[in-house]
């Protein structure tokens, strides 16, 4: 069995998708609530809770509505928050 090594400037450079090609796995899947490692990192449905509170659906999809139409416009916080919204009305959709 070969290991390929991997230098500690690559290291660095990973993000949540390369993590995942090259070695099949991130460690945000079991950070247990923490902070994702990477900015690329899929939210959970508790980190997209804290985010956007207990909005009802209409509320959410509001939001949603109004911070697509001019995304250049957005700020971090603003992306956070869509990204928030939708895993929110995808996890509610499934029920």
């Amino acid at each position: 069995m070969t290991q390929e090594s991997i230098s500690w400037s690559e290291l660095a450079e990973l993000t949540h998708a390369t993590q995942v090609e090259k070695f099949n796995f991130c460690t945000c899947e079991d950070n247990e609530g923490q902070e994702n490692p990477y900015k690329d990192c899929p939210m959970t449905i508790d980190q997209a809770k804290k985010i956007v509170g207990n909005q009802p659906t209409w509320a959410l999809k509001n939001m949603v509505k109004a911070l697509k139409m001019f995304p250049a416009l957005n700020t971090a916080e603003d992306e956070l928050n869509l990204q928030a919204a939708k895993v929110v009305l995808k996890e509610r959709n499934k029920k």
